[in-house]
């Protein structure tokens, strides 16, 4: 599975989840309520070849507040800046990991990467 819904429980805005292997984690990207920058995805509701838009522009530690002071030795600033078209994650020459400026297949999601509702009913939780 290349997405999957997000539990409201969990993400109320409403969204899917994905693994970024850029990152080596989850991301997850609000389709039904704007997030707090004011932002909302369109999804074409393909869960194998999936395309969102806009781009997912993720910011985090001083990339993303530049107030932000790390604990010494443990800055864990990042970016990670990609459009997601027909199952392909084109990344951004602003990402901050070693896939900047790749494109790479969506990959499947790792097994217990995401617990939601559809996944137990699935057996994958």
């Amino acid at each position: 599975m290349k997405v999957v819904a997000l539990d409201k429980h969990y993400w109320p805005r409403g969204g899917y989840g994905h693994w970024c292997p850029g990152c080596k984690s989850g991301h997850e990207i609000d389709t039904e309520q704007k997030n707090s920058s004011g932002a909302i995805w369109k999804f074409d509701g393909n869960l194998e070849r999936p395309t969102f838009a806009p781009s997912i522009n993720g910011r985090w530690g001083t990339f993303a507040d530049p107030n932000y002071k790390p604990d010494p030795g443990h800055d864990h600033s990042g970016v990670c800046h990609y459009f997601i078209t027909a199952g392909k994650i084109i990344y951004c020459g602003d990402c901050t990991h070693a896939l900047r400026g790749q494109t790479v297949d969506l990959p499947d999601i790792p097994k217990g990467s995401y617990v939601t509702s559809i996944w137990k009913a699935k057996g994958f939780s």
